[in-house]
């Protein structure tokens, strides 16, 4: 059984980055056609910023230029010779609800997670990997 698009959830963690591999070896053996890597900012630190981002409808993110150029730096030297398969998209908002809406707003039939990112608590499995799990409408993938 193949996947046609699967999302990546994506923060830069030594977790997410297993994820991406793990992703991209299934593109390799053409378990998933296509690949949507989405980071998520939980917000700006500007008013403004966020206010434009809403009223626009285009995100817009304070990332500064050291945490884009590491996030870009980190994306590229791991998908290699796939950039054709990856789309990567970076969205402002609750990690959890942002990485369900994506995968129900761009038709993915499977997410891929690591086990716990940045901002997790000790726990087995991260809290936004246990509730996409529990809340995803399609299978999840959960990299350890």
């Amino acid at each position: 059984m193949g996947y046609k698009k699967a999302l990546v959830a994506f923060d830069g963690s030594d977790h997410a980055i297993k994820a991406l591999d793990a992703a991209l070896d299934m593109v390799e053996n053409a378990y998933v056609r296509d690949l949507l890597l989405l980071y998520v900012t939980e917000g700006s630190s500007d008013p403004l910023l966020e206010a434009l981002s809403k009223r626009s409808g285009v995100v817009l993110t304070a990332l500064d230029k050291d945490d884009h150029d590491e996030l870009s730096h980190k994306i590229r030297s791991h998908i290699g010779g796939f950039e054709e398969a990856v789309d990567i998209q970076i969205k402002i908002g609750v990690p959890k609800e942002a990485i369900l809406s994506a995968a129900q707003e761009q038709r993915c039939d499977l997410i891929i997670m690591g086990s716990r990112g940045f901002n997790t608590l000790r726990e087995r499995l991260g809290s936004v990997s246990s509730a996409v799990l529990r809340e995803s409408s399609v299978p999840v993938l959960i990299v350890k």
